[in-house]
């Protein structure tokens, strides 16, 4: 098979959508028909093209286990047209003059429980003696005693708008492994919410600290591993549809399927999700995956948003591009699922939205969080940070990059025995460059450009110093893919990036993954293949786990995936949060690649 067939294969299911949502499960209507077999009462269900035994369980809300013993089942399969007996039962009362009757819903613990309705859970353990020592599940019915409930109970942690769950959902028994997140989170010195270098203000803000949700700490959380994802990307599914159509008229031998450039990079990204997805079924998620082609339009977007709202999913990766994330962010109804701003490090302002989820971080959270490393290091290290004049670079410099560098130089500016050094490229300036490096010290050397002619045309200047000094210099992610500067300088100048992913081809497991990727795919991965990777992994098992409440529990879920780090944090209040998760990327210059966790 030729390298680019499966990918073909891939995208031509794609373009067969036509911009329309793809789900895996399809809507199971449930039989009204009750029949009564040996005293137990069942619902008969025919079972339709694309069902499963699974889904068919799910619609139900009954355990598969039972559906199984109720038709003599030893496994899963099932045909089109079988007649399953669904065990009946009668719908629990709202109440009687008891109790109160409450049924299980995704994210809740009994610890949740007991804060909603005033009852301590040594109550509601002893009216309901089959939860003392089993795991409590989504579905499961909870009997609260009505002399002990509060007069005005808690809301719900889930909005009006919200998902509406099913009555019970499958519960699997194996444990998260690599995929899960421990109860406690392991305690970890943090800096101040802010860093204070001179003892009487504050020089740059840092991520607000959260208090840590009360339900983390409660060891009755119940297991979940179904979740329902939508995945929004641009793939142009019908300008490729369109673009191939003149391929079909050609004889068989002749034809070759090709795919819009622009396609390509979210191909990539899909693949790398799809991989993620099939991992974790592998680890018993049961993952009701959505896509939606978006084809970067804003008025398809509106459409899209609408067909997502009747969905209600746990969790939404996506879309890529500012405009169309707006549509969703501002009509999305139920503002507790999370909206995974997947590539984009420019923020757009969305920060104002509370589920706003920012995998790549934006410049401000790069600059403060470069500039709050720097500072750790000032005591130590001869720093300095170049600018330069000319219009050799000006005249090529858009806004918003001057702006950035405008940012981050005005972050460094108040970090205390900084040297500022102004670089003019029509003079001569070796010499004078010369006095201000220190020979007994590291002397720490910032490029404030993400530009490759900037950078290009610096580090082989800086280079001839390294022979004589002890120099380190500090980048951006965006140096990694610059194709004009040689490594080879990296290396004698100690580079340091600093960066949320980084993708090591060499290391053992940047080998097995591109291993494992060709025997899917039968060609060669993208950075963006490798990213989708890692970002499936994180997020789905989270939204799974904690549901409505994923929101509130990411802060403290941090995360290092194959390739990319995961440490979310709000900027302010009522923010949504940015990740301020980055590795310190060191080609060091021993001429060996390291990589290390940024921490404090």
């Amino acid at each position: 098979m030729s390298n680019s067939v499966a990918r073909i294969l891939l995208v031509v299911g794609l373009f067969l959508l036509s911009g329309a949502v793809y789900a895996q499960s399809p809507v199971i209507k449930k039989s009204t028909d009750v029949i009564v077999i040996r005293g137990k009462s069942y619902y008969l269900h025919v079972v339709e093209e694309g069902q499963t035994l699974f889904s068919i369980c799910r619609a139900y809300g009954v355990e598969l286990q039972a559906v199984k013993e109720a038709n003599d089942k030893n496994d899963n399969t099932i045909s089109v047209f079988d007649v399953l007996k669904i065990p009946y039962t009668e719908p629990a009362p709202a109440q009687d003059a008891r109790y109160y009757y409450h049924r299980v819903e995704k994210g809740e613990t009994l610890y949740s429980i007991s804060r909603r309705f005033g009852v301590k859970i040594k109550q509601i353990l002893k009216e309901n003696e089959q939860y003392v020592n089993g795991t409590l599940g989504i579905g499961d019915l909870i009997r609260l005693p009505l002399s002990d409930l509060k007069k005005e109970a808690e809301p719900a942690p889930v909005a009006e708008e919200a998902v509406a769950k099913p009555e019970k959902e499958v519960q699997e028994t194996e444990s998260d492994k690599w995929y899960g997140f421990a109860e406690e989170t392991e305690k970890r010195d943090t800096l101040r919410d802010t860093l204070y270098l001179t003892g009487e203000k504050p020089v740059f803000a840092t991520p607000l600290q959260e208090e840590k949700p009360e339900f983390l700490s409660d060891p009755f959380v119940p297991e979940n591993k179904y979740v329902k994802v939508a995945l929004l990307l641009p793939f142009y599914a019908a300008e490729n549809t369109r673009m191939n159509a003149a391929a079909d008229t050609l004889p068989a031998e002749r034809v070759r399927k090709r795919i819009l450039p622009k396609s390509t990079q979210f191909v990539y990204f899909y693949e790398g999700f799809l991989m993620a997805v099939d991992s974790l079924k592998k680890e018993g998620y049961k993952i009701d995956l959505h896509v939606y082609d978006t084809e970067k339009n804003t008025e398809k977007m509106y459409r899209i948003t609408e067909q997502i709202n009747a969905l209600s999913p746990d969790l939404i990766i996506g879309p890529v591009y500012a405009s169309e994330y707006r549509v969703i962010a501002e009509n999305l109804v139920n503002k507790n699922i999370p909206l995974v701003y997947p590539l984009s490090s420019r923020s757009e302002n969305f920060s104002r939205y509370p589920n706003f989820l920012q995998v790549n971080p934006s410049f401000d959270v790069l600059a403060g969080e470069m500039a709050r490393w720097v500072a750790t290091q000032s005591g130590q290290a001869n720093i300095i940070s170049l600018s330069w004049d000319g219009n050799e670079f000006s005249d090529e410099q858009t806004l918003s990059e001057l702006t950035e560098k405008e940012l981050f130089t005005g972050k460094l500016q108040q970090i205390p025995s900084i040297n500022f050094y102004k670089w003019d490229f029509q003079e001569e300036q070796m010499e004078a460059f010369k006095l201000i490096l220190n020979p007994d010290q590291e002397n720490i050397i910032i490029l404030p450009s993400s530009k490759e002619a900037d950078v290009s045309k610096m580090l082989p200047v800086l280079s001839a110093f390294a022979d004589e000094f002890r120099i380190t210099v500090l980048g951006f992610p965006e140096w990694q893919n610059f194709t004009s500067v040689d490594h080879e300088t990296f290396y004698k100048l100690n580079v340091k990036l600093f960066a949320y992913s980084y993708i090591d081809n060499l290391s053992e497991k940047g080998r097995h993954f591109a291993d494992t990727y060709r025997s899917y795919f039968y060609t060669e991965p993208h950075s963006l293949t490798n990213k989708a990777y890692d970002l499936g992994l994180y997020f789905i098992p989270l939204a799974a786990k904690f549901g409505n409440r994923m929101l509130d529990a990411v802060a403290f879920c941090e995360r290092e995936g194959l390739f990319s780090r995961f440490r979310f944090a709000r900027t302010c209040q009522e923010c949504g949060r940015e990740n301020y998760g980055l590795y310190i990327v060191n080609y060091g210059s021993d001429y060996r690649l390291k990589i290390e966790p940024l921490r404090y």
